[in-house]
């Protein structure tokens, strides 16, 4: 009798787009918390909040789902060496917050208000207001987790093509 090979399919096909979404939200969560780390060292100049607002989207996906997100605009100036620049990043990650955690930035960031801008030294216009990386933890929580179900779907794999073949 000829052994049906579709069944070990859904496993297989789990485990690697598990996998391959989980390697890619911790790659992208590692690299903002390296340039969280980073941006502790670069040099910090006195700057002005220019704009804070925040920006309501309507989102779908594939299934034609809306969601609303909310991201947080904050604009700020600063002038080195009698060269003005424009930053807009508050943090490394993803802005896309929940109404009240977008509402909280806008409001810590008042426009008129000084603040202290980190800059990169060797390229003034990369700069960023708080030299962390929050929403990288989730990512890469999130990310541990979706391999945890790769992982788990690639053992169940293994598992099913031992029993099938023996």
């Amino acid at each position: 009798m000829p052994t049906n090979w579709l069944h070990l399919a859904v496993p297989l096909l789990t485990a690697v787009v598990s996998i391959g979404i989980g390697l890619l939200l911790l790659i992208a969560a590692d690299i903002s918390l390296m340039n969280a780390r980073r941006s502790k060292t670069w040099p910090v100049i006195p700057g002005v909040i220019t704009q804070s607002t925040i920006e309501k989207r309507e989102v779908a996906d594939e299934d034609q789902v809306t969601r609303t997100t909310f991201e947080p605009t904050i604009r700020y100036q600063y002038t080195i060496q009698d060269r003005q620049y424009i930053g807009q990043r508050v943090f490394f990650g993803l802005a896309h917050l929940d109404p009240r955690g977008a509402q909280s930035l806008t409001r810590h960031y008042l426009p008129g208000m000084g603040v202290l801008v980190h800059y990169h030294p060797s390229n003034p216009a990369q700069s960023v207001l708080e030299t962390d990386a929050p929403t990288a933890r989730e990512i890469r929580n999130l990310g541990l987790g979706i391999l945890l179900v790769g992982m788990t779907a690639g053992l169940i794999f293994a598992l099913m093509v031992l029993f099938t073949i023996g």
